[in-house]
């Protein structure tokens, strides 16, 4: 909370945490985005009960996020707990199934992970990638814009390319049914 990000560790950087799963790592990309949604969500219900001062205090985490953008490489970038640059290829790199830095993807996906801040968002610019579950919001950004029909649009395109009633319905999820359904 100190930094304002969860850091990381660099390629090959032993975990001294025994808390974190040697399977699922780090992911502290990931997991800073995440947490910056939650404490939105959470000021966003602690203003609607009178709380401002919680509201306050988890509104400021919600802008944690910018903590991780790097603009040279224009992506959010894992940090170490020194605050300097882990140098990776956020497009590529990140360990098994991203799971260093990102989860189950990688830094193009994570680009899109601050739906709490569309302004922000908007800041940032970037490029679509339906990887996964973060990026499922991005289609209604277009409500955003002059074109919201364009909402529509992608949304029909997404969902007659990606999401299908088979083992690769939903981008992301096949393989954790596949591996499911190998150990039945």
């Amino acid at each position: 909370m100190a930094r304002g990000f969860f850091p990381a560790l660099h390629p090959g950087e032993k975990d001294s945490c025994a808390l974190v799963d040697s399977f699922e790592r780090r992911q502290a990309v990931a997991v800073t985005l995440g947490h910056s949604y939650d404490d939105w969500a959470v000021a966003e219900m602690a203003t609607e009960l009178g709380r401002d001062n919680v509201a306050e205090r988890y509104r400021s985490g919600s802008r944690n996020y910018p903590n991780l953008w790097n603009p040279d490489k224009q992506m959010f970038m894992p940090k170490d707990a020194l605050g300097n640059w882990i140098n990776i290829d956020p497009k590529f790199d990140g360990g098994r199934g991203g799971r260093d830095y990102y989860v189950e993807n990688n830094g193009w996906t994570y680009l899109w992970q601050t739906q709490h801040d569309i302004s922000g968002l908007i800041s940032l610019v970037g490029q679509f990638s339906m990887g996964n579950e973060p990026s499922f919001h991005i289609p209604y950004l277009f409500n955003f814009t002059d074109s919201p029909w364009k909402t529509q649009k992608w949304t029909r395109f997404l969902l007659e390319t990606w999401f299908d009633d088979s083992i690769f319905g939903i981008p992301g999820d096949a393989g954790e049914r596949v591996s499911t359904s190998r150990n039945v």
